[in-house]
């Protein structure tokens, strides 16, 4: 996943390994024919905390996860504030809180109510690649007995260019 990043911080051998890895062009049929496979299609439902001004950075997330090549998702919105537009489709819901209210409270809330058979936690603005959510769930299915996946992260820089991977 990649989040926005007003600096560039480009270096050459994060360049390479990027040309190495990334994928240029998913197969969809190849795609579609591993997923029938899957003894596992779990939905996947992602958290995230907003805050006012950050709508923008909401956006570039729905947009990245309306471009996932897996589809089983949900995506919950905790705010202090009501949606600023309506937001279309029965993937995203909306938590309006108090003004007062706290993260972490808040988040582990609706960790407890939700559906879902994995969570992720997802600060705003993150881009996702449209494999992502197709690699974890490859992977959860190449290790039901997993309970955690941890994920690196890199940044865009100011031209959209990817670096200062974490």
């Amino acid at each position: 996943m990649s989040e926005p990043h007003a600096q560039s911080n480009v270096n050459a051998p994060y360049q390479i390994w990027l040309q190495k890895h990334a994928s240029f062009g998913v197969d969809a049929v190849l795609c579609d024919e591993r997923m029938l496979r899957w003894t596992l299609q779990p939905l996947i439902h992602l958290v995230m905390w907003l805050r006012r001004g950050e709508e923008v950075f909401l956006a570039d997330t729905l947009d990245s996860l309306e471009g996932q090549i897996y589809k089983p998702w949900h995506l919950t919105v905790v705010a202090a504030f009501p949606p600023p537009v309506v937001i279309a489709g029965e993937e995203v819901a909306w938590v309006e809180v108090g003004p007062e209210a706290n993260a972490v409270d808040e988040i582990n809330q609706v960790i407890q109510s939700v559906s879902g058979d994995w969570i992720v936690l997802v600060p705003p603005g993150v881009q996702f690649e449209p494999n992502y959510l197709f690699s974890s769930v490859d992977y959860i299915n190449s290790r039901p007995g997993w309970r955690l996946i941890y994920t690196d992260e890199d940044r865009l820089d100011a031209d959209g260019e990817r670096c200062d991977p974490k």
